[in-house]
């Protein structure tokens, strides 16, 4: 007789089905949970660059309507007859005094950190504070990028240390025109050191980068002079020669994308 075929132990066979079915399960327990998780985190991230394009949009438009009150004032000296006819006797110790007294009063009215004239040559031949220490009065600006922008092109801005007070501010300046001719300038100074004190009571921290990249205002002080990454030879020699920065070491902030986000927020990595 012949022997019969040995068969599987059905327990064998039965706890190799049940093995394969609980890794089956429990990779689909995984990936159902990474599914929940990611789209979890994709909902909070959506959720937090709405609050946070919100708050940036509300921080711009504080920051624009600052700008904008000062806007005028240095264009308004044209309309001045005792301004105009001033650049034609700037050595005039009468009429200068006279003018001195006007920038002051009109700066103090407007609520301007500091207001000036200057002239073709680059010279602050009158100013707000010209009886105070520290004052532009008398001192050789024509290295300042809002002087030479106005006087080419009839406007400059320029956001930077102050080169008498070391005071940061954003200087507007206004050619000031005489039969198609500039005369000189004039310049409003506006300190923003308000506005960064209103940035830190905001959940998270703000900062405004200039043309280098560098973040001129931040609601954290150790942000503020840094540049996203490492300038350039020719952007540091740019802002020597400017002194924007003032004596800052300009170390980098080490700005590092780490992802991008569905709008226009990304995911950065900065100061490690």
């Amino acid at each position: 007789m012949a022997a019969s075929p040995v068969q599987p132990a059905r327990p064998q066979r039965l706890a190799a089905r049940l093995a394969a079915r609980s890794a089956s399960a429990a990779l689909l327990i995984g990936l159902a949970a990474w599914a929940g998780s990611w789209l979890a985190m994709r909902q909070g991230l959506a959720a937090l660059e709405q609050v946070a394009a919100q708050r940036l949009e509300v921080a711009a438009a504080r920051l624009d309507a600052q700008l904008a009150r000062f806007d005028f004032l240095p264009s308004l000296l044209e309309t001045s007859p005792e301004v105009m006819q001033f650049f034609a006797h700037p050595a005039d110790g009468q009429r200068a005094y006279g003018v001195n007294l006007y920038l002051q009063s009109l700066n103090a009215i407007a609520g301007s950190d500091n207001l000036y004239l200057v002239d073709r040559a680059g010279t602050a031949i009158a100013a707000a504070d010209f009886a105070l220490p520290g004052t532009p009065y008398g001192r050789d600006l024509s290295y300042r990028p809002y002087v030479r922008d106005a006087l080419a092109s009839g406007r400059g801005h320029f956001y930077g240390l102050g080169v008498t007070t070391a005071r940061a501010g954003y200087y507007l300046s206004y050619a000031l025109p005489s039969q198609g001719t500039a005369l000189g300038l004039a310049t409003v100074k506006v300190d923003l050191a308000g506005m960064e004190q209103e940035w830190r009571q905001l959940p998270g921290p703000v900062l405004v980068v200039d043309e280098h990249q560098v973040a001129i205002l931040s609601s954290r002080d150790d942000w503020r002079w840094r540049p996203l990454v490492a300038l350039t030879d020719e952007a540091r020699a740019e802002a020597a020669a400017a002194r924007r920065y003032g004596p800052s070491s300009l170390a980098p902030l080490g700005w590092r994308d780490r992802a991008e986000g569905d709008g226009q927020a990304r995911r950065v990595q900065v100061d490690g």
